[in-house]
C-alpha cells in the first residue's frame, strides 16, 4: 500500500461482487435482445431504398470523375494542355476522386454497421455478468474495461462511469426484466403465438421510444 494512501483495503471477492452487481444492472433478457434487434432490422430495411440511392449517387459521381480524368490525360497526350495546367487539373480530380471514394466506402459500411453495433452492445449487456463470474483474470479485466471508465474505489465502494450506450441499456434493463418475469409462464411453451405476445408486450412499453 502507498504510505500516503488513506483508502482501506478491500477483499478481492467483495470487489468482484460489486463489479457483478454493476454488470447485473445492465443485464437484459435474451427475449428483449432479440426483440430489439428485430425492431432495428425492420427500421434498417425501411431505409434501404434511401441508402441505395445515396450509394448509387456516389458511384455515379465517381464514374464521372474517372471520365474527367481520362479526358484530361487524353488532352495532355494530344498536347492540348500544357504540363502545368495538366498537373493542376489532374491533382484536383485526384483529390475529388479520393473524396468520393471515401464517401462511397462510408455509405456502404453504414448499411449494416449500426445494427451490428447494437447487437454487440446488447449481447455484452446480456452476457457480461455471467462471463465475469466464470471468467479468467484477463477476461474479467477486459469486461471491466468495456464497461466504462473512471474506475474509482472510495470507502471500499467501486464507482464506474458507464459508457454512454450502456447507460441507455441500464435505463431499459429493469423494465425489460420485469416484462419478461410477468410473462415467464409463456417461456415454457415454445409456440409462435407466445413469442408474438412477448414481443407485443415489449412494443407497448413507451420507455424504449423515448
Amino acid at each position: 500500500m502507498h504510505p500516503t494512501c488513506t483508502q482501506k483495503t478491500i477483499r478481492e471477492e467483495v470487489l468482484e461482487k460489486q463489479v457483478a452487481d454493476i454488470l447485473g444492472s445492465i443485464e437484459i433478457p435474451e427475449s428483449f435482445h432479440q426483440w430489439a434487434i428485430n425492431c432495428l432490422k425492420e427500421e434498417s430495411n425501411k431505409d434501404q431504398d434511401d441508402r441505395h440511392s445515396i450509394i448509387q449517387g456516389h458511384q455515379d459521381n465517381l464514374s464521372l470523375c474517372n471520365r474527367k480524368l481520362e479526358t484530361v490525360v487524353s488532352m495532355r497526350i494530344n498536347q492540348e494542355l500544357e504540363a502545368e495546367e495538366f498537373k493542376q487539373r489532374k491533382n484536383e480530380l485526384m483529390d475529388e476522386k479520393a473524396r468520393l471514394m471515401e464517401l462511397l466506402t462510408d455509405a456502404q459500411n453504414r448499411v449494416n454497421t449500426w445494427v451490428d453495433h447494437a447487437d454487440t452492445l446488447f449481447n455484452f449487456a446480456k452476457t457480461a455478468k455471467s462471463r465475469f463470474e466464470k471468467g479468467t483474470i484477463e477476461e474479467k479485466k477486459a469486461i471491466l474495461q468495456a464497461l466504462g471508465s473512471n474506475h474509482i474505489l472510495k470507502d471500499r465502494l467501486l464507482r464506474v462511469d458507464l459508457n454512454k450506450p450502456l447507460t441507455l441499456v441500464k435505463s431499459m434493463a429493469p423494465e425489460a426484466k420485469a416484462i419478461e418475469a410477468s410473462l415467464e409462464p409463456l417461456f415454457s411453451e415454445n409456440h409462435t403465438e407466445n413469442q408474438a405476445k412477448i414481443s407485443e408486450e415489449f412494443a407497448k412499453n413507451e420507455i424504449w421510444w423515448r
